[in-house]
């Protein structure tokens, strides 16, 4: 599915909600307002501006303009501020946009979108409609992935952390890379039962993480199906190795990777387990059920 807005003399201006969280990765946000006012098309556009100010108040802020008739809701944030508003719109007809304003901006990079925030505002004055996929983790919703295990780990550890952005994370895979102790994990994918030891275990809508790292390079979120990656257990001079072929998009020609698909993966959880989902770290103590809702969400992406 795909649309694209053209001026015309007798058009109705699009209505676009930003929601900016203004605390996210290592951007400044300030001059927002500004710059919205100076690269938007205001022939096209009609715009608003509105700030979270906690944890989940994105998604208050998107309801809120779908019930008063905003055409796009625009996150400007990071993967989870992305996740956030998505929450809201999905299943619905208003359209998500992005404007990466996070560290790892994984999702919003494997779109197209330009990390550069006043580039990113002139490619909503071009854009089409994507419809795509999400993914429900125990009925909670996210669009790019979630993973459990060590990338789980150093996901809490990096949100209870003063450090952002690419060295944050690397400084903090780096202290706990020879701590942390891989899990065994019980798997049913669509029936087809699996045990295994592993770093980590990632459910992939997308395929990016961020900073063009790539975890399953032949994911698609528009095809009705979920990857399941099992990252090997292995020492610590190996992730390295790993990373690289996350960079080049080989990982899972690396030998370090087995690959699954499947439209709905339980993992039962026999101790705490970290996970993380669109970025967001948490510990959880209960069984995990990630099931695909296909071509759910309208994302407004560039031509």
């Amino acid at each position: 599915m795909s649309s694209e807005i053209n001026p015309s003399p007798t058009a109705q201006k699009k209505r676009i909600l930003f929601i900016v969280n203004p605390f996210s990765g290592i951007s400044k946000k300030g001059k927002l307002a500004q710059q919205i006012e100076q690269h938007l098309d205001t022939h096209l556009f009609d715009f608003e501006i509105k700030n979270t100010q906690a944890a989940g108040h994105a998604t208050e802020l998107a309801r809120e303009a779908m019930s008063q008739n905003f055409d796009l809701v625009v996150a400007v944030g990071g993967d989870g501020s992305v996740n956030e508003v998505a929450a809201a719109l999905i299943d619905s007809k208003t359209i998500l946009g992005i404007i990466p304003a996070g560290s790892g901006n994984g999702f919003a990079r494997h779109l197209g979108l330009s990390t550069n925030i006043v580039k990113a505002i002139q490619q909503l004055n071009h854009g089409k409609i994507l419809r795509i996929d999400t993914v429900k983790m125990n009925g909670r919703p996210f669009v790019n992935l979630a993973g459990l295990g060590f990338d789980g780990w150093v996901s809490y550890k990096l949100k209870q952390s003063k450090f952002r952005g690419f060295l944050g994370y690397g400084k903090i895979v780096t202290q706990e890379s020879f701590k942390f102790k891989p899990q065994t994990y019980q798997i049913n994918i669509d029936g087809k039962i699996l045990e295994e030891e592993c770093l980590c275990l990632e459910i992939v809508n997308a395929p990016m993480f961020g900073y063009n790292f790539e975890i399953a390079p032949h994911a698609k979120f528009n095809d009705g199906i979920l990857e399941m990656v099992v990252v090997k257990k292995m020492t610590p001079w190996k992730f390295p190795q790993l990373a690289w072929h996350s960079y080049q998009k080989t990982i899972n020609e690396s030998g370090l990777t087995k690959c699954y698909s499947g439209k709905n993966i339980k993992v039962k959880i026999v101790e705490e387990t970290p996970v993380h989902m669109d970025g967001e770290g948490m510990l959880v103590n209960e069984d995990l059920e990630f099931s695909i809702n296909p071509l759910s969400l309208s994302v407004w992406v560039p031509k």
